[in-house]
């Protein structure tokens, strides 16, 4: 297992060229977002909170003083952010195991545990993961946003590990080539679960299937963390957050629940594995369906 782990170690270190493009694209990522967002450069606030509940009798007819006075920067940041930081840690995890079925295969019948391979892989790119979400939160910090700076960092990073989660699982049946674009997609489609819009307070009975996706507990981490500043002025932050159906203060609950939900992402990969490697399913053809789906396709179908 030492071996092997350092093995794995040493392709991705001489892996230089997948290195120093997520390390571009997460500085770019968390520049463009961050200075979309920063409160030093755009004009007014990214959000306001509602007025105190002991002013509301002096509040206009015409205004709504029981919600935000501005909130949509805010919700339009709770997606984004989702869709940046998935999308580059998703990209890592899209390639731990692309291209690699027929080596592990190889490997298994030598005699080398399957399940011990994926593990060994997975450790790996978690260091990756956390190399990558640690540049994001790098990077956003400087640019003003309020919020303890390990607490950025400690989203990121439960964030990252979760995105990467969901990237692993796909990537036993995706083409490496079309693993980044893969990504990109899946990180657009896991953040409109994030329970912005739809408000989540509005699904009802449906609530526990978009407490699946690792999303919608990183908006609520994120409206936290964004707003904690005001709570301890005494804000009534929670006013706002109930037009949402989130549950502010509880920060560390919501990053656990990400962590969470990348470790059963990552059983779920190593289950799929093993079922591909010993039951002979080949999940390339279903991956191949979805990336001509995507328009992802630029080749011909394979022949045999």
């Amino acid at each position: 297992a030492y071996a092997m782990f350092w093995r794995s170690m040493l392709l991705w270190l001489r892996d230089s060229a997948s290195r120093t493009l997520l390390t571009i694209l997460s500085v770019a990522m968390a520049i463009l977002l961050g200075v979309g967002f920063s409160p030093y450069i755009q004009q007014g606030y990214v959000y306001e909170p509602p007025l105190p509940e002991p002013l509301n009798p002096w509040c206009p007819n015409l205004l709504d003083c029981t919600v935000p006075a501005s909130v949509e920067g805010l919700e339009q940041l709770l997606f984004f952010l989702t869709v940046a930081l998935g999308s580059v840690t998703g990209m890592v995890g899209a390639r731990v195991f692309s291209g690699d079925i027929l080596v592990i295969k190889r490997e298994g019948n030598a005699g080398v545990s399957t399940l011990l391979q994926g593990v060994i892989k997975l450790l790996v790119d978690l260091i990756g993961v956390i190399l990558y979400s640690s540049i994001f939160a790098g990077t956003w910090i400087p640019l003003g946003h309020p919020g303890e700076a390990q607490d950025w960092f400690a989203l990121c990073i439960s964030l990252g590990v979760a995105a990467s989660g969901v990237g692993s699982a796909v990537s036993l049946a995706i083409d490496r080539d079309n693993s980044l674009l893969v990504a990109t997609v899946l990180s657009l489609c896991f953040a409109a679960f994030c329970g912005v819009y739809p408000r989540y307070k509005s699904l009802n009975n449906a609530q526990w299937f978009w407490d699946l996706f690792y999303s919608r507990w990183a908006a609520e981490a994120t409206y936290t963390l964004y707003t904690a500043h005001l709570d301890e002025q005494g804000q009534d932050i929670q006013r706002g957050a109930d037009e949402i159906g989130f549950t502010i203060g509880r920060f560390g609950f919501d990053l656990g629940i990400m962590w969470v939900l990348g470790f059963a992402y990552r059983v779920i990969a190593l289950i799929v594995l093993e079922y591909e490697v010993h039951g002979g399913v080949d999940l390339s053809k279903l991956g191949r369906r979805f990336q001509h789906c995507c328009c992802f396709a630029n080749k011909s179908k394979e022949t045999k």
